[in-house]
């Protein structure tokens, strides 16, 4: 029952995201030639940098290696990762939206910390 409830808060989450980017703006935003075509699907839980975590449980990306990244991505394409919510995103993800989201999330700075 926990988890049934986590998935819905989450879905809630990542859907309240998208309905924010396609209509809560009121001009079209363009993103920056350094920026990924995907990157506003992605900023909606991870933040622009990466590093804005909206749940506990959403990891932090800015700083992280690209190949571990990309890795990542793949395995939730291929469910070797599973995930409901990165599952679906990521399954409509290219090759090339992956190494540029890859890259991208990498050059970022990190705020990546441990407890201990």
């Amino acid at each position: 029952m926990k988890s049934i409830n986590f998935f819905f808060v989450n879905l809630v989450i990542v859907l309240a995201g998208f309905s924010y980017s396609a209509f809560g703006q009121e001009k079209e935003q363009t993103p920056a030639s350094d920026e990924p075509a995907k990157l506003q699907v992605c900023s909606s839980c991870h933040g622009i940098d990466g590093n804005k975590s909206i749940t506990p449980d959403t990891p932090k990306l800015g700083g992280q290696a690209a190949d571990y990244l990309a890795e990542a991505l793949k395995q939730y394409q291929n469910g070797m990762r599973n995930h409901p919510i990165m599952g679906a995103m990521a399954a409509g993800l290219t090759k090339q939206d992956i190494k540029e989201l890859s890259i991208y999330f990498s050059g970022q700075s990190s705020q990546l910390s441990t407890k201990y």
